[in-house]
């Protein structure tokens, strides 16, 4: 059974080397539209950059047990794999980091 606490997924990183933000952001509405559109519990999903140049994406999930299994699956979507081809890995560095936080409050247009 999922409990429904919505949560908050937030992806800290850096482009690879050679790779572009324009790059970057098409593979990512790919991986969007294929890949997170398609999973269970997924609500929405937001990508910025920093000010120092590195981007964060962040997604809402109904449950942090939806995004376990979001990204359990995306072992296997060859959309997530090119989006994180974009992606610098620099496991000694903790790049990408990854965190979730669970939504207390919700306010807007479409809470």
């Amino acid at each position: 059974m999922i409990v429904k606490q919505q949560v908050l997924e937030l992806v800290s990183f850096k482009l690879a080397p050679g790779s572009s933000e324009v790059e970057m952001l098409a593979a990512s509405g790919i991986c969007q539209s294929e890949f997170l559109q398609k999973q269970e519990g997924f609500l929405l999903r937001l990508t910025a950059r920093r000010d120092d140049g590195s981007y964060v994406d962040v997604v809402l999930w109904e449950s942090q047990a939806h995004a376990d299994a979001a990204l359990e699956h995306s072992q296997a979507s060859d959309a997530a794999g090119r989006f994180l081809a974009h992606i610098l890995m620099d496991i000694e560095n903790a790049e990408p980091k990854m965190e979730h936080c669970a939504v207390l409050r919700r306010a807007g247009h479409e809470a």
